[in-house]
């Protein structure tokens, strides 16, 4: 599993190796200024700079051009300003119009200087992008290559294995056969010779000759006769090939992506007041209009804000967690769920367990989700149980799922698996769930620095994988790692922070919200 110390590093020997392409760009950046100044020069602006100096005498009255009317926007001479139609007009010494547009025209020149520089900035940027995606193409190509010539290399000795084991099994066998067809043709001779010799002597006449050979007929019947034919022990097993559990069609991986994010926008701060959180746990995101609404578990409410973080209402109560559904909000509050319309209204609320347990059995209920048909799913740590309800029946419970992980956050994949996320062991399960219990798939380990983390919080999922917020249990220490459907790592999306729990994706999928404990951070792809 990748980790994000290599992230770094790999990060840092591609920039380093791109160095002398940046300055390449900077230098040819630079001759390609200087090609327009040297153009502007010796071309068309050139002849207009020789013919300059003949506007700067009047043609009416051949006097030099001392003044600048303002209002007219002109040079014009001494008696062009005792003219009638500049009488009223306001005008100036040619030097201080000079002083005062070259001013103005430093800086708009200042703002254009700026303006090129960040298209030199992104010129850069573009090229380094092409380069790095380019280093990692051809890293890909041999990574690829590298790992179908090894496993071209495994299933040719493999191959050679299997075979050898069939051609030394079939010349055993032959072997044995053979030994076995020797001893019978023996037998069969000697038998095939007493048989000829006694006919003979049983078709004699004369009875003396008759006893005669008869005696020696005799012993050899007694000897020939104790020489039973073996049994025939020929058994009837053949050689067969039973394929492997390990080994089917050759898998030599897929191709991802590796996302970049980068914090766009931030919200929140300690506290108890309108725009504090004390324990910002869950989140969740809407649309149209944008919402986002986060569990405040210690101040014990529920808030919903727009995207830019103002606060348009809070909902007084126990709240773990929040999700999103089609025309509103799912909210796990310990003992119950509840579900509240867009305009933050209770429409209903409904217990995990069955009616006659409701008040003996203890629950804790801390993540929901909901799946692709509607149903709702809640993560009970206290039973370490998923259940399953119908949406549209007032959370009725359709099953209990028991999980060997504590369901702390909860996920559901395209294909309808469940990520859970077991805060305390620092681990995240993938379990189908689709038979009714919770068949595990795969299991995600997560590691920083290639140390195991000691906290796996929030979970969400899209297209292109699960995405997962992971800390070492110190401050400033929180990841957002990126794995795919199978828990294979991706990469590492976010760093630094703070003590992250829940996270969610806006309804564009464009942008990663992350409860980061008083706060609430926004990454979009880069």
């Amino acid at each position: 599993m990748d980790t994000s110390r290599d992230t770094a590093k790999r990060t840092s020997v591609e920039a380093s190796t791109q160095v002398g392409d940046d300055e390449e760009i900077t230098t040819g950046v630079k001759r390609l200024r200087k090609t327009c100044v040297t153009g502007i020069h010796q071309g068309d602006g050139a002849k207009k700079l020789q013919g300059f100096a003949e506007t700067t005498s009047c043609d009416e009255h051949q006097y030099k051009k001392e003044f600048y009317c303002e209002t007219c926007q002109e040079l014009i001479c001494r008696f062009c300003s005792l003219r009638d139609d500049h009488e009223s007009h306001h005008y100036v010494t040619v030097e201080e119009a000079s002083a005062k547009f070259k001013h103005d025209l430093n800086d708009k020149l200042q703002l254009l200087n700026t303006d090129l520089v960040k298209i030199d900035q992104n010129l850069m940027s573009i090229s380094q992008a092409e380069q790095t995606f380019s280093s990692r193409v051809t890293q890909a190509l041999g990574v690829v290559q590298d790992r179908a010539a090894r496993a071209m290399k495994e299933v040719e000795a493999e191959e050679k294995r299997v075979l050898d084991e069939l051609k030394q099994r079939e010349k055993d066998n032959g072997q044995t056969l053979e030994e076995k067809r020797k001893i019978l043709l023996e037998l069969q001779k000697q038998k095939l010779h007493t048989l000829a010799v006694a006919e003979a002597a049983n078709q004699e006449d004369f009875s003396s000759i008759f006893l005669v050979r008869y005696t020696d007929i005799r012993m050899q019947l007694q000897k020939r006769g104790c020489e039973r034919p073996p049994k025939s022990d020929v058994k009837l097993v053949y050689p067969t090939f039973q394929r492997s559990q390990n080994i089917g069609a050759v898998d030599l991986g897929k191709v991802v992506m590796e996302d970049t994010w980068e914090l766009c926008h931030e919200f929140g701060k300690q506290g108890q007041g309108v725009g504090e959180f004390e324990t910002a746990r869950g989140v969740a995101a809407a649309a149209e209009p944008d919402e986002i609404a986060v569990t405040d578990w210690k101040n014990r409410r529920f808030v919903i804000c727009n995207n830019q973080g103002g606060i348009k209402g809070y909902i007084s109560g126990d709240s773990d967690d929040v999700t999103i559904m089609p025309d509103g909000w799912v909210v796990a509050s310990q003992r119950d769920v509840k579900v509240y319309t867009r305009y933050m209204t209770l429409a209903y609320e409904f217990k995990t367990v069955a009616e006659s347990e409701v008040g003996k059995t203890e629950v804790r209920l801390v993540s929901v989700t909901v799946m692709q048909n509607g149903d709702i799913i809640a993560g009970d740590i206290k039973r370490k149980v998923l259940t399953q309800h119908q949406s549209g029946k007032r959370g009725k419970l359709i099953r209990t799922i028991p999980v060997s992980i504590r369901p702390d956050f909860l996920s559901v994949l395209s294909n309808g698996w469940i990520v859970i996320s077991d805060y305390e062991e620092g681990l995240a399960g993938i379990v189908d769930v689709s038979d009714g219990k919770a068949a595990e798939v795969a299991t995600v380990r997560p590691t920083i620095d290639g140390d195991p983390v000691n906290h796996c919080a929030g979970v969400c999922s899209n297209s292109s994988g699960i995405y997962l917020v992971v800390s070492t249990g110190f401050v400033n220490s929180g990841h957002v790692h990126h794995y795919d459907d199978l828990g294979q790592f991706v990469s590492c999306v976010a760093q630094g922070l703070y003590n992250p729990t829940g996270i969610a994706f806006t309804a564009d999928g464009q942008q990663l919200a992350v409860a980061d404990l008083h706060s609430v951070k926004i990454y979009h792809k880069v």
